[in-house]
């Protein structure tokens, strides 16, 4: 009993495996769902195939072939006694890979067909479904819903990506572009077949109402009430009563692969839901897979492969360009005193604004710390247009570079890049001078230290001219290029408008540099940079550190007031220390500040004769204890202004031939390197002053005193005391007239004295005698009467020039005649 029970219960077990290994369908005979194939069994032909994880594949990507699956029994779908065709409903998830989904295979195409033999159906456009010989034909007896991806005119196709009704051939009896209707909204929404997405079909037929509807959807969106398509067609006489119902595609020329997931059938009972949960995976090779490794992946890989590369070569390329600079064979010569542009570079932390000490009209300074000495440094960049004279510009820098002198500021090195130079000097911890001139934030020099500044700077120009080994120009002398080391001390800097030649050696013309306000006028008109061109620059550099005051400035009535013009306005008023800076709140020697004021004057002259040389510049400087001092400075400075002016009387008056032939005469004598030189000394002579630049010729040492008389007789000289004087004083005065011999150049002075007797009015010789008179200790009352009697005799025997020579030796104040104002200012205001 018990064997017999264990038996049993054996065969219960083995009952419930097979069972287990059935797939998971109805049993209801007609009524079936598959959520996979595995294991099922379907009648296959063509492509088609089952693949290992339970995927129906109808096609394998194989170009013009076909593929069919059908259940493998047959259904009753008539109705007895009627013949009428029962319902159904059958729902399906299928997915289409194509390469392109607007150019793709053939669709899928779901059908209940009289038998499962398709042999004589083409692939490509008729699906697997009918020939061009039996398509449409009745005894076909086939009903279709197709998935078409391809557009086919000969069967009226709508488009490539359609679903259609179609009865015993490839026209639709009924189509419509695939898509679902939202139940939220009603709106239509296109659905693409050959996306590679998975999505249910839904294919219902009503016996009663001969009406089929095709309802499509997204796989994991409830089925939309609204159907896509709706017909009417009674198919009882299309199918025979006895049908099988299956799948059918193929390829054309576009490789394509349909695939089925899921499947599920009713007659006269809804399709079973299929469980999405238990669908197979899709291959990997599909599309979506494909996109994202070739179309996303991919790309992306190569971009940043080709960004990361483009960025580095950018990045070295802009490396090496940050750096670059020119390097010639020429400039080998010069190395040690060359910079690399790259320690420049990181000098200055990149040339940042931080670093940046000023601004000029030629370039920017930064300052730095070189990277291996730590020394501090100025640098400059300059823009440089072209290569024309470069290579004489960077010898001039290396030799600039050799200047050693406490008022000058040292000229490291250079570095030279495409379109700039840069220019490495001393670093000067005070800074430039002009900005304690205009700045406010900074404190006011005082006038010791505006004194010393400009000693300082003509020191310097001293060194430049005549005490090196060749002159240097430094054309661009201004405030902000003199910079100030921790004792206030001027050094001249910024060498970068620097030119260099010759002792004895005529300057070459150049392009007219500098900065407007410090140029000489003659520039303009001869492009020839001199000695005289940096003292015009000097003078107005010392005007401006006296009256702190810019050369040019623009005025209420946007007028533009030049410095010299506004200190001569001063001048003109007999208050020319009015224009001293009024920071310095009078706290100056006004001795020192009216011998500076004329010095900025002088040097700043239009006429580039009457400028001094800066040796001169410098004896007035070192000696600056009064304007008039006995043999100071103040007397030089005048006699060289009178030597000036009469220099110019005689010129318009009409012994302009006769001077031109003795000064024909004299050259050779003199050994000028100048035309005009001996005509300074015959001028010189009718002065009676001593030569200031050189030895007078012996014909013209008697007409020059350089002391005072000791008697007041002596006045008139030996040289006056001839009879042609006294009985006529005619303006023709020859050697043959004199009872003492006298050289040509002798009778040429004398008669030079007589032609400037003509030229000076009374009053002033009026205002001489007053003076003599004060000399000698006479009684102004005797003077006042004398003069009115002798007022024509004295006007023939006393020459002017001897009246301004006197005035000019007169050393109080308070007897200083207007004839000495007259002369100062008519040279001053550049009058004949």
């Amino acid at each position: 009993m018990n064997h017999l029970f264990c038996l049993m219960n054996l065969h219960i077990l083995m009952f419930l495996l097979v069972c287990n290994t059935i797939p998971s369908f109805s049993t209801a005979e007609h009524q079936f769902v598959y959520s996979s194939f595995t294991g099922v069994n379907l009648t296959l032909d063509g492509m088609a195939s089952i693949t290992p994880n339970g995927l129906l594949q109808l096609t394998n990507g194989t170009l013009r072939l076909k593929g069919h699956a059908f259940h493998p029994t047959p259904f009753h779908f008539h109705k007895k006694p009627s013949g009428t065709v029962q319902s159904f409903a059958v729902t399906y998830v299928f997915a289409i890979y194509c390469i392109e989904s607007n150019i793709c295979g053939h669709g899928i195409a779901f059908l209940i067909a009289a038998g499962t033999n398709f042999s004589d159906a083409l692939q490509s456009q008729y699906m697997g479904l009918a020939n061009g010989n039996n398509n449409g034909n009745a005894t076909n007896h086939f009903v279709a819903v197709e998935l078409d991806t391809n557009k086919n005119d000969e069967f009226k196709d709508i488009n490539n990506n359609h679903v259609g009704v179609n009865i015993n051939g490839l026209d639709s009896v009924n189509s419509s572009n695939a898509g679902y209707y939202d139940d939220s909204n009603g709106n239509f929404h296109n659905l693409t077949l050959a996306s590679y997405n998975m999505m249910q079909v839904w294919v219902e037929y009503d016996g009663d109402s001969t009406q089929i509807n095709v309802t499509l959807a997204p796989l994991n969106m409830a089925k939309p009430s609204k159907p896509l398509l709706s017909t009417t067609y009674n198919i009882s006489t299309v199918l025979t009563n006895k049908a099988y119902i299956g799948f059918s595609s193929s390829t054309g020329s576009f490789i394509a692969r349909h695939y089925v997931l899921g499947w599920s059938f009713g007659i006269n009972k809804p399709a079973l839901p299929i469980d999405i949960t238990k669908l197979p995976k899709l291959p990997h090779e599909g599309p979506r897979k494909k996109s994202k490794v070739l179309y996303i992946i991919l790309p992306m890989a190569t971009a940043s492969l080709v960004i990361c590369l483009g960025t580095s070569i950018i990045l070295l390329i802009r490396r090496r360009l940050r750096y670059a600079e020119l390097r010639e064979d020429w400039e080998i010569e010069f190395g040690p005193h060359r910079f690399s542009y790259k320690d420049l570079f990181h000098a200055t932390e990149g040339f940042k604004d931080n670093n940046l000490l000023g601004i000029g009209g030629f370039g920017r300074v930064y300052k730095g710390v070189l990277p291996l000495s730590k020394l501090q440094v100025a640098v400059k960049k300059i823009s440089h247009d072209s290569n024309q004279g470069i290579k004489e510009f960077v010898a001039e820098v290396v030799s600039i570079g050799r200047l050693q002198h406490r008022n000058i500021v040292q000229l490291k090195g250079y570095c030279r890049r495409k379109g700039e130079l840069i220019l490495v000097y001393e670093y000067m911890s005070s800074g430039s001078l002009d900005k304690y001139l205009y700045d406010q934030d900074k404190p006011t020099l005082s006038w010791q230290q505006r004194l010393q500044i400009i000693r300082d700077i003509a020191s310097g120009l001293l060194y430049l001219h005549e005490e090196w080994e060749k002159v240097v120009l430094h054309r661009d002398i201004k405030p902000s290029n003199v910079l100030l080391d921790d004792e206030m001390n001027g050094r001249l800097g910024d060498f970068g408008l620097a030119r260099l030649y010759d002792h004895g050696a005529d300057p070459q013309t150049t392009h007219v540099v500098g900065t407007i306000g410090y140029l000489a006028p003659e520039l303009a008109r001869t492009s020839k940079a001199t000695p005289l061109t940096d003292v015009f620059s000097f003078g107005i550099f010392v005007l401006e550190v006296i009256c702190g005051r810019k050369p040019i400035e623009q005025t209420a009535q946007d007028c533009h007031l030049m410095l010299v013009d506004w200190v001569l306005d001063f001048w003109h008023k007999g208050i020319p220390t009015g224009a001293v800076d009024a920071r310095l709140q009078g706290a100056y020697d006004v001795g020192e500040a009216c011998l500076l004021l004329k010095l900025g004057l002088l040097c700043s002259h239009p006429f580039i004769s009457v400028r001094p040389k800066m040796r001169q510049v410098m004896q007035y400087l070192n000696v600056c204890n009064g304007v008039y001092e006995e043999s100071g400075p103040g007397q030089h400075l005048c006699q060289l202004l009178l030597c000036r002016l009469l220099l110019r009387l005689l010129r318009a008056l009409p012994l302009q031939e006769d001077l031109g032939i003795m000064d024909d005469q004299l050259e050779p004598k003199i050994g000028a390197r100048s035309p005009g030189v001996a005509t300074f000394s015959i001028v010189q002579a009718v002065l009676g002053v001593p030569d200031l630049v050189r030895p007078p010729l012996p014909e013209l040492q008697g007409f020059l005193r350089p002391t005072w008389p000791a008697r007041p007789i002596e006045i008139l000289g030996y040289h006056l005391a001839v009879p042609v004087l006294v009985f006529g004083c005619t303006p023709v005065l020859h050697a043959e007239s004199c009872l003492v011999p006298m050289p040509p150049v002798a009778a040429f002075v004398l008669r030079c004295r007589l032609r400037l007797l003509l030229a000076v009015p009374v009053q002033d010789v009026v205002v001489a005698m007053l003076a003599l008179a004060r000399m000698v200790v006479v009684p102004v009352v005797v003077v006042r009467v004398t003069v009115m009697v002798m007022m024509v005799v004295v006007a023939f025997l006393v020459p002017p020039v001897m009246v301004i020579t006197v005035v000019v030796r007169v050393q109080t104040p308070q007897v200083l005649p207007p004839v000495a104002q007259w002369v100062e200012e008519a040279f001053l205001m550049q009058k004949p």
